[in-house]
């Protein structure tokens, strides 16, 4: 193992997209990928991970999007697991893979242009070059959130390509010894998005995401899927309120302001999925969390939320807090 040090504030290892560049020295130092990759170990990647999204949200791509939603955090959510199960949960060859994925989306932004197009040859989901990554990547093109996806989770991939390829650098150039790792707050690791924080997407916002995506190149497609935004923003307020006035009739939601309100607190959301809590003390708390009184206990929504987030981090946050091992 080399000595890296990894924060939630690292600019110069977190802020770049992978690039030709990049591509470039990383096919000639693939050898040296591996051996960093394996010597490393896979709880370095964990934090580097955790690192990442934290300076993501607060520095990088996901600060500057231009669209605020609580349902973008489901996506944002999906695309962390996604990148854990790519890059950690394989082999080498898998993890390398996925780098060089993450320059095969760099290389066809340019096709950008082309999303939603009538003809099926322009856009990137049905192009036979670029189909397969881009549903891998993003969804079924039949789903419209998929095109939002791209707008919101592609800059995200390619500063994660990016960000190897300048650790890369840094673990040719470091001398061995342990890592040095400062992990963000469990606040740094949520967008802060509130309900009151959300704003109408202005022609403003079209041209910075523009600006994000591809260099400010103005296309049909941009405003189909800021459109596609606004239109799925306005069915979440609208179901929302819908399920506020039915469990009111029902009784089943206090005000905020009664007493019950208060003792109840905000829902929670689930810390496997994201899922938000439908009514409040729905979701179950993690019985360790419990018996430790944590200040900041994690909620599940269902048995097998908390069984894969058990194993995939909620077990080694436990070691951190010298805490017993098994789950709840």
């Amino acid at each position: 193992m080399r000595k890296i040090k990894l924060s939630p504030h690292e600019i110069r290892l977190f802020s770049t997209e992978i690039d030709g560049l990049d591509y470039h020295f990383f096919k000639k130092h693939t050898d040296a990928f591996k051996r960093m990759w394996e010597e490393q170990g896979r709880e370095f990647w964990e934090q580097f991970i955790i690192c990442y999204r934290a300076f993501s949200i607060n520095c990088g791509v996901l600060k500057e999007f231009p669209v605020k939603s609580e349902q973008y955090e489901v996506f944002i959510d999906e695309a962390f697991r996604f990148i854990r199960q790519e890059y950690i949960r394989g082999k080498v060859n898998h993890a390398k893979q996925f780098v060089n994925d993450t320059a095969a989306l760099a290389h066809h932004k340019g096709s950008l242009g082309g999303l939603e197009s009538t003809s099926y040859s322009k856009d990137p989901f049905y192009h036979k070059e670029t189909r397969d990554i881009f549903r891998r990547f993003f969804g079924n093109p039949k789903e419209k959130s998929s095109y939002i996806k791209v707008y919101l989770l592609l800059p995200l991939y390619l500063s994660f390509g990016g960000s190897v390829c300048t650790c890369l650098r840094n673990w040719l150039d470091a001398e061995d010894g342990e890592s040095v790792c400062i992990l963000p707050t469990e606040e740094d690791l949520r967008p802060k998005w509130a309900k009151k924080d959300k704003r109408r997407v202005s022609q403003e916002g079209i041209r910075n995401m523009s600006k994000l995506v591809h260099g400010g190149m103005k296309c049909a497609s941009e405003l189909k899927a800021m459109e596609g935004m606004k239109q799925l923003q306005r069915e979440e307020e609208a179901k929302a309120k819908v399920k506020k006035m039915e469990a009111r009739r029902k009784g089943t939601v206090p005000d905020a302001d009664s007493e019950a309100g208060k003792k109840n607190g905000k829902p929670k959301n689930c810390y496997g999925c994201g899922k938000l809590e439908p009514k409040p003390k729905e979701f179950k708390k993690c019985q360790k969390c419990r018996e430790q009184n944590v200040k900041q206990p994690r909620y599940y929504c269902c048995r097998d939320c908390q069984v894969k987030d058990w194993t995939d981090r909620h077990k080694k946050e436990h070691k951190e807090w010298k805490t017993v091992e098994e789950p709840m």
